[in-house]
């Protein structure tokens, strides 16, 4: 689009992306009304993407409302470069899809040992990776792209400088490595893991052909039988990263310590909800009674979720 004054007349020059092209008279015939009219086009043009995205188109399925906002954030991204560079004037309205409250779920300390339990005993060649997703709340595609170059078995460390997406290794969410301290327990798991994969692949977690796994969804088979097995309901991989970072908040750990450890640039505090229990400690230390002090070590039934 482009406000342009042809033949004495304010107008708006279109080019459609299929190559039509139409021009449009301004209903005010001044520069500023004419580019008012533009951001006006250009406001109705994304509402009209964001229908198009919507749709049932043969067998095409609609896009997620959720992914949707995201072209728009890129979209929005572009037209301000534009205004910078001078190309347009105006920046057209653009307003987001709402959408339903994310899923959220977690598992309690209780839950995370009833599930590792009765992964090792029914999917025990997946044990080392579902003990690593909840005790360093790694991503599913980081996990993946865990190379034996990035575990220091002796300092107790592993370095978070890839994930995997669409098959391919990339930087990992964020564009910045981070490196996480394991715990002794996860440093014994991964000894042993280490012991029968080393020689077979310098992947931690490959395939079957020891190379980058480019399917993750067959983790799913362990993760949903390991939750039957335990006895637990079903949660999605991604909801053992908010169970770590939950049990870290709910044994007192603070959100800083929390938000380097996950490799988030900020936590949303819509995200930072104390359990009850520890609204209630917080409260409490008013008084100087009993429960005056936050001890950040008790076993909590809600706790906060990422």
């Amino acid at each position: 689009m482009a406000v342009a004054q042809r033949k004495g007349k304010w107008v708006v020059d279109i080019t459609y992306r299929d190559g039509r092209r139409e021009r449009l008279v301004s209903p005010v015939q001044t520069k500023r009304g004419a580019t008012e009219y533009e951001a006006q086009l250009r406001a109705r043009e994304i509402e009209r993407y964001k229908a198009e995205k919507l749709r049932v188109d043969g067998e095409r399925r609609p896009l997620a409302p959720e992914t949707i906002n995201n072209h728009l954030v890129i979209l929005r991204k572009l037209l301000v470069t534009a205004q910078e560079w001078g190309l347009i004037e105006k920046l057209p309205i653009i307003r987001r899809l709402k959408v339903p409250p994310a899923h959220c779920d977690w598992l309690t300390p209780d839950e995370t040992a009833r599930f590792l339990t009765a992964v090792e005993v029914q999917y025990p060649q997946w044990a080392a990776l579902f003990w690593t997703a909840l005790r360093t709340g790694m991503r599913r595609g980081e996990i993946f792209a865990l190379q034996w170059d990035d575990v220091d078995l002796v300092a107790g460390t592993v370095t978070v400088r890839h994930t995997v997406f669409r098959g391919k290794l990339g930087s990992p969410k964020g564009g910045r490595s981070r490196t996480i301290p394991l715990s002794s327990r996860l440093m014994r798991v991964l000894k042993d893991h280490r012991a029968v994969t080393f020689l077979k692949s310098a992947f931690v977690f490959p395939g079957e052909d020891g190379k980058l796994t480019a399917h993750q969804g067959h983790v799913n088979r362990p993760l949903l039988g390991g939750l039957k097995l335990a006895g637990l309901r079903r949660v999605r991989f991604h909801d053992l990263r908010r169970s770590f970072a939950s049990q870290l908040i709910s044994a007192g750990r603070s959100l800083k310590e929390v938000q380097d450890l996950l490799g988030h640039e900020s936590i949303p505090m819509r995200y930072a909800h104390l359990s009850p229990e520890r609204m209630k400690e917080a409260v409490e230390a008013l008084e100087g009674g009993p429960s005056a002090t936050l001890s950040g070590h008790r076993s909590v039934t809600n706790p906060v979720t990422f």
